[in-house]
């Protein structure tokens, strides 16, 4: 539980850094310091546990309070994709809790969320909605190539039996990991952690991803 006491009225900041060290970089830990962050929650990753930071960071912003606020390196730290950091703002909006991205900032700005709190509120909701927009764009635009892969591959599949993982596979369960696959290629999750979450070696999964650029490739021509 963060139960840190409010200055004088004001909400408290807390600094959140993802890591895969135990030891963060300096660099933000100072800045933190600087700005006078209020306490600091370090999310060491565990490879073996990838779901592990997303519960601690939502855990993190359920327990703040209004005009606390979040204070983070960049939107990398909020999720892997735009999905992932769309639900923490989310969150962010209904506690109406401030955001602060170190990363948009320049070295001596002074930067005062709490006494403009209206207009920091409504560039929130801004970035929400830009980030909402971008989503939605880049799932549309993903729907269309997908339908055009679709009658592209019937077309070029004929009678031959379909590979074990893909869009035709005969097994669902094999279907449904070369979907896990292609979702996961689409957030830009590195090869290695696909491989570990959906259980298909790295060769599979690079022999989908060359597919996929080939498809896409053939389709733009």
């Amino acid at each position: 539980m963060l139960q840190l006491t409010k200055r004088g009225g004001k909400g408290v900041k807390v600094g959140y850094i993802r890591t895969k060290k135990e030891s963060p970089n300096p660099k933000i830990v100072n800045k933190f310091h600087e700005i006078g962050v209020d306490r600091i929650i370090l999310d060491v990753i565990d490879i073996n546990n990838p779901e592990q930071f997303r519960e601690t960071l939502t855990l993190t912003i359920s327990e703040m309070t209004k005009k606390d606020v979040l204070v983070v390196d960049s939107l990398d730290d909020l999720g892997d994709n735009v999905r992932e950091v769309i639900d923490k703002f989310i969150l962010i909006e209904e506690k109406d809790v401030g955001i602060r991205l170190l990363s948009t900032e320049e070295d001596g700005e002074e930067y005062d969320i709490e006494n403009n709190w209206r207009l920091h509120q409504r560039l929130r909701k801004q970035l929400l909605e830009v980030l909402k927009w971008v989503e939605n764009k880049k799932n549309s635009e993903y729907r269309i190539k997908t339908a055009k892969a679709i009658q592209y591959m019937k077309a070029q599949r004929g009678s031959g039996r379909p590979k074990k993982y893909s869009r035709f596979a005969e097994d669902p369960e094999d279907r449904k990991k070369y979907f896990e696959v292609v979702e996961a290629l689409k957030a830009d999750i590195p090869i290695k952690r696909i491989s570990e979450q959906v259980g298909l070696a790295r060769n599979t999964i690079y022999t989908i991803k060359e597919e996929l650029e080939r498809e896409e490739k053939d389709l733009e021509e």
